[in-house]
């Protein structure tokens, strides 16, 4: 039971020293400061969908997308030129609104949506990079109809 303890707390640590890693400009998918309202407004300026990413920080899969997928150079190539990429933690700022507007079920979350603020697909869970680049891929042929 102590050592179940102790595991809890490094990950805890983890947890929070990664969520608060940047990456690296250049070194893949780079998400706005924005807020959402912002980022739709900068969707509709660009013709562009909007990426939303919700997240938890104590959140395993959400580590791993930060320490892995999300720093891929390609995905992070074709996300950056092809959606407003936001990220939010789900339980706190404006996170937890919008997760209820858009009924997160789980972490991490996935929303592409389109300037109107209407999703246009969502998807939950992990994804290595070339799912997720697959996954942005096909949700751009999506909105090109």
């Amino acid at each position: 039971m102590k050592k179940a303890i102790q595991l809890f707390f490094i990950l805890i640590l983890i947890g929070t020293n990664i969520s608060k890693a940047d990456i690296k400009p250049g070194s893949g998918i780079q998400f706005s400061e924005n807020t959402f309202a912002e980022a739709l407004q900068i969707a509709k300026k660009e013709n562009k969908i909007v990426f939303l990413y919700v997240y938890a920080t104590w959140c395993g899969p959400c580590i791993e997308l930060k320490m892995t997928t999300f720093k891929n150079k390609t995905a992070g190539s074709f996300y950056n030129s092809t959606f407003i990429n936001i990220s939010l933690n789900g339980e706190k700022g404006e996170g937890p609104i919008l997760a209820r507007k858009y009924g997160v079920q789980g972490y991490p979350s996935f929303f592409f949506i389109r300037p109107d603020g209407k999703i246009l697909y969502r998807a939950e869970g992990f994804y290595d990079s070339k799912g997720f680049l697959e996954l942005g891929q096909e949700v751009h042929k999506v909105s090109k109809r």
